[in-house]
């Protein structure tokens, strides 16, 4: 990896562009939840567009500082400030106050920096942050056409047409997660995943138009372990199934419900393995003009919910198949068991799935 300078400048505040309402925005029950009160960071990489006919900025920093002081008019409550009301509640007071903003120069080009293991979304050691030595590894690992059809060959034949990539890599690196980690055979272990609300279901009363907060409840599958790994793998890719279809309206009005109630259960996570698909989210289709995006977005290693929960992405494989890339945190030992299972369901012969491992 190459080593490189930055040049940071001092941080300032970017305002929105003209005047915004000043005024105090409550948010949703959902948005309150104490498990969601943290920031996750994110990376984007741009290049030049080859294909962009206007003029390019001379300075981008300061073109973008002037497009987010625009945006910054119509989704001007990012602008304000958090507040908790005595009670726990938070609220956004509409301040204009701005967000921060920091220029940097690096003399290091994307070529520099493995520009094909980016773009396949290894953001790589020196700019992710990491656990401290020996203590956790990271590791990614990637399913393409090839390791998704070897894992569907070993489902019947009915699973095998209706199951979702989705499913079947969810059941599979939770199967040979738990097989790994060595539990009990007597122990409930978890499945946890995020779903968003706004999905394909039909809600009365639907989601507001225009509303941006978050529409994302978390349904749970239960196993004992002795179950989840002395079955085939279609019995976990069932799992996984069953809990994405008992999300009715009657179970997301449930949760809000009970969420409003302000009796919030604790979030348990030991022996629970929790999963965000972020593959069609949309980032690849961030078009700036002058500016194409071309890797980046993953949660960043040293971020703390990186290490709780396993983040679904989209990326491109070598050939330029479409692949979902799957970050996975374990101690050392464990992280081998685990990646010696995982190759039982998901590799053909000498087809190596393992994008890169991170310390």
């Amino acid at each position: 990896m190459a080593k490189f300078t930055v040049r940071r400048s001092k941080p300032e505040l970017v305002a929105p562009a003209w005047a915004t309402p000043n005024e105090r925005k409550y948010l949703s029950d959902i948005d309150n939840q104490p498990s969601l009160r943290f920031y996750a960071t994110f990376v984007e990489f741009f290049q030049p567009s080859s294909t962009f006919d206007g003029s390019r900025p001379s300075d981008p920093a300061k073109a973008i500082k002037s497009a987010l002081a625009d945006a910054l008019v119509y989704y001007y409550p990012i602008a304000g400030r958090l507040t908790e009301l005595p009670e726990g509640r938070l609220v956004v007071d509409c301040t204009a106050e701005g967000v921060v903003f920091v220029e940097a120069d690096a003399d290091v080009g994307l070529e520099e920096l493995a520009y094909e293991a980016l773009r396949d979304g290894n953001l790589g050691n020196d700019i992710m942050q990491s656990t401290p030595p020996g203590a956790m590894v990271g590791q990614y690992f990637l399913f393409g056409p090839a390791e998704i059809s070897a894992m569907r060959s070993h489902l019947s034949a009915h699973l095998r047409q209706s199951s979702t990539i989705f499913e079947l890599i969810s059941g599979a690196i939770w199967k040979c997660r738990t097989a790994a980690l060595d539990y009990s055979p007597g122990q409930l272990v978890r499945f946890m995943f995020t779903l968003n609300s706004r999905g394909k279901w039909k809600r009365n009363p639907p989601v507001p138009q225009g509303y941006y907060g978050c529409g994302l409840v978390l349904p749970v599958a239960e196993t004992l372990v002795a179950d989840l790994c002395g079955n085939p793998l279609e019995y976990a890719v069932q799992l996984v199934r069953k809990a994405k279809f008992n999300v009715t309206d009657e179970y997301i009005k449930s949760t809000v419900d009970m969420i409003a109630s302000r009796k919030w259960p604790s979030l348990v996570v030991d022996r629970t393995y929790i999963v965000s698909d972020i593959t069609t989210i949309g980032e690849d289709k961030i078009d700036f003009g002058w500016g194409k995006r071309v890797g980046g977005g993953i949660p960043m290693a040293g971020d703390i919910m990186s290490k709780l929960l396993s983040y679904f992405m989209k990326c491109k494989n070598a050939d330029g198949e479409d692949c979902v890339v799957v970050p996975m945190y374990l101690p050392s030992i464990i992280m081998d068991r685990f990646a010696t299972e995982i190759s039982v369901w998901s590799r053909k012969q000498g087809n190596k799935f393992i994008v890169n491992a991170f310390n």
